[in-house]
């Protein structure tokens, strides 16, 4: 796992992470959310939200790292990250 906080991944992936903040401006990134917790490279909702539907709780870490987010928390009334303002 810690290849993805290693030089020249970690700048790659904060790179991808500015670019999906750019393209949506209105929805917060998994990645920006405090509930969000890692367990075996995959990550979770610390809250209990599926974050891939009804079956599949979980999203991999490196999706989350490159910016990808999950539907529930586009729109969660809990997402506790700092919210992107829309431009």
């Amino acid at each position: 796992m810690n290849k993805w906080f290693e030089e020249p991944m970690a700048s790659q992936l904060d790179k991808a992470r500015s670019t999906a903040r750019a393209r949506r401006s209105i929805y917060r990134l998994t990645y920006d959310c405090r509930f969000a917790r890692v367990n075996n490279g995959r990550v979770y909702c610390a809250k209990g939200y599926p974050l891939y539907g009804k079956r599949r709780k979980t999203m991999s870490l490196a999706m989350v790292l490159r910016g990808r987010t999950s539907p529930k928390c586009k729109t969660c009334q809990e997402f506790d990250g700092e919210p992107i303002e829309s431009l």
